[in-house]
Parts: structure tokens; sequence; C-alpha cells
């Protein structure tokens, strides 16, 4: 219960922090309460020893550097400057930990901070102490979506920047580059009356079939990724070890559901997300692609790596719904029961609660002190 109290403090005290430097009346003020914030979610992360089911993995990949020359250049870019100046593993973790904050404070938008940072907080912290590439790939993401909100109707430069983030996202974890096809999709000449009836309806109806029967995607999907050059990935399919089927309980079976409840929202006001929007039709895309990968991963646990890519649609629920300027009282609550699911998930996590895929070894929480 200690770890449960002491990753909620951390969530909680950097918001303060945050909060506080948004009232700062001076600059320095602000600054002090920022650097703050920041410290308080990168010191744990960084000093933390054993902590996530690859940890060991990552101190081993650190250690024998030279043979792991294959994976995502970024990564293994950090991990060499680190070698070339005598560091230990374990400024490995705490590198990706600075990498992580850094692109999680610079994606925070100029409205409604607190909401839109504890939403990230509660949807990824204690993911990047797991998968910790496909973490920063993630938050990138978080910040390349950021860049084409911050310009309400969008433009060259937003989308341009948008393509090269999440270009840098891939130099972490490759997958960031299946957001490459989507955000291209997001931008093809579709009319305006398909956008709002005919893709929903779409969508849904596609979403309930695959529900029905999920099993007619796996080969699809492994030859998509294949062909893609994906072939690590493709090749779970395929493995005893990452393709495992879960065994369904009705807690698990309620979480599902309940997460289940924001994608299929985001796709049912779809037309006025995009009246509100444009930008938000990557959103909606987004949104189905991230339901698809959880009603999988509900049958197989490997497809968890997938609904992790698509963890950017959670945690955008809350500031997206409560920022609408139509049918305000509905969106509110929208946003309000988002809020409380991603809320209630990450005090789930936090528990550290194993399952049969794997140990997220989150509890108890402890450092290399």
């Amino acid at each position: 219960m200690e770890t449960v109290v002491f990753y909620n403090l951390v969530a909680m005290s950097s918001c303060g922090f945050l909060f506080l430097s948004e009232k700062a009346r001076s600059a320095l003020v602000r600054h002090f309460f920022l650097i703050l914030a920041f410290c308080v979610v990168f010191i744990p992360s960084a000093i933390r020893y054993d902590i996530g089911t690859d940890f060991q993995a990552y101190i081993h990949i650190y250690k024998e550097l030279g043979e792991y020359f294959w994976m995502e250049k970024g990564f293994y870019f950090v991990n060499w400057l680190l070698k070339e100046f005598g560091a230990s593993a374990q400024w490995s973790i705490a590198a990706f930990s600075f990498i992580f904050t850094v692109a999680v404070f610079l994606s925070l938008p100029k409205k409604h901070k607190c909401l839109f940072f504890l939403s990230v907080i509660f949807v990824l912290y204690l993911y990047s102490f797991n998968g910790i590439r496909q973490a920063i790939a993630v938050a990138f993401s978080i910040l390349a979506f950021q860049c084409i909100l911050s310009e309400k109707r969008g433009g060259g430069k937003s989308i341009v920047m948008f393509f090269l983030i999440i270009v840098l996202a891939g130099f972490f974890h490759k997958s960031a580059w299946l957001l490459l096809l989507i955000g291209a999709l997001s931008l093809a000449p579709i009319p305006r009356l398909a956008k709002f009836y005919f893709l929903p309806m779409a969508m849904l109806l596609f979403l309930f079939l695959v529900t029905l029967s999920p099993g007619i995607l796996f080969q699809p999907i492994s030859q998509f990724l294949a062909f893609l050059g994906l072939d690590k990935y493709a090749g779970y399919f395929s493995s005893e070890k990452h393709f495992v089927a879960r065994g369904l309980s009705l807690f698990f079976a309620v979480g599902v559901v309940l997460k289940q409840a924001i994608p299929i929202y985001v796709i049912v006001m779809s037309k006025q997300l995009i009246k509100e929007n444009p930008a938000y039709f990557y959103y909606i895309l987004s949104a189905f692609a991230y339901s698809v990968a959880y009603i999988l991963s509900s049958q197989v646990a490997i497809f968890g790596r997938a609904v992790a890519l698509f963890s950017f649609v959670p945690v955008f629920a809350p500031y997206i719904f409560w920022t609408m300027s139509t049918n305000r009282r509905l969106h509110k609550v929208a946003a309000v029961i988002s809020f409380l699911i991603i809320f209630l998930t990450f005090q789930k996590n936090s528990l550290g609660i194993p399952t049969e895929y794997n140990d997220p070894m989150l509890n108890p929480y402890e450092t290399f002190v």
C-alpha cells in the first residue's frame, strides 16, 4: 500500500507544483515551481531499481550494447553516448526517464495544463517503467498531436512538425511509424459527409464484428506488419512466448468495457469533433485503431503492445471533451467519466498485480540507493 500512496503522491504533488507555476506572477517563481514539478516526475523514475518487467533486460542491453546495434538508432545512440563517457547502467535508466519527462512537459497545452498533465501521468508514467522505449515514442506522439492542435485550423508548418516528431519517435520504437500512416490518412481528401456519417458507422460495425470474432484479423495484421518491414512484431503471431491467450475474468471484462467507452464515444461524436477542429479526424482514426487493438488484447496478450502505441487516445480524452465548445454539459460529463476511468486504471496498475503474461514489477517501489 505504501507504494500505491507513493505513486499517487508523485502524480498529485507534481500537479500541485505545476498549478503553482501557472498561478505565479514572477517568471522566476514560475520556473522554480515548474522545475519542481519536473523533478518530482523525473527523479523517482531515474533512481528506481529493478522496477518494471524489462528493467534487467535494459541493463543487460546497456552492458552488452555491441550485440544490439540492430535496435532503434535513437535508443542505441543514447546508450552508446553514455558508454563513451563511462557511465554506469543506471545512467541509461536515468537518461531515458529524462527524455520521457521532457517530452511530457513539452506537450503540455497552454490551457488546462493540470488536467492534461494528470491524464498523461495516469496513463503513461507507470508504463514508462516497463516499456521504456515505447513510452518515449508515445510521449513524442502526444507532442506531435499537440503541434497540430496548436493551430486551430491546421497549417503546413504544424503538419510538417507532426511528421518530423513522429519520425523522431520511431527512432526510439519503430511501432510509432505506424502513426505516419494514420496521419497521412487523416489528410486524405475524404468528403465531410463520409467523415460525419459513413466512416463512423463503418467503424462501429467493424468493431462489433471484431468483438464477435477477433481471430479474423490475426493473419492480415501479421502480413501488414511484415509488409511494413516490422518483421519482429509480425513474428509475435507465431511466438509461443508472446502470443498468449488471456483467461477472461469478470474483473478484466469490466475493464475492457470501461476502456472501450472512450474510443466508442469519440467515434460516435465524430461530426462534432471534426467541426470543432479538423485535426480531430486523426484522433478519431487513432481511437478506432486503439479500440481494435484493445478488443484483440482482450483475447491475446501481445496486442497490449498495440494498445500502448495508441494510449495517447485516453490521454487526450478528458482534455478534448472538456474543451469542446458545443454540447458542453454532455462533453464535460464525458470528460469526467474518461478521467475517472484512467484514474482508476492508474490505481490498479500501481498495485503491480502479476498476470498470466508477465509481472509488471511495480510494487514495491525500490531505488538503487
